[in-house]
């Protein structure tokens, strides 16, 4: 997971994508607009894709060990 914010280019994407779903999620109360966007569920499956993958190589590596 550090490697991923080591990363400059990673960790650019990482803040332009969760960016550009805050500004999309805050855009009807900057509009006036009425659109009803799930992008909280975007951003939590972002994160998650994230973080579980650090978390099943972690178990993985446990259940390797003899």
């Amino acid at each position: 997971m550090a490697g991923v914010f080591a990363n400059p280019r990673s960790r650019a994407f990482i803040i332009f994508w969760l960016g550009l779903n805050l500004l999309i999620g805050f855009a009807p109360f900057i509009l006036g607009a009425n659109v009803a966007i799930a992008w909280e569920a975007h951003i939590g499956g972002f994160v998650a894709g994230l973080l579980l993958p650090s978390v099943l190589d972690r178990l993985a590596r446990r259940n390797q060990r003899p």
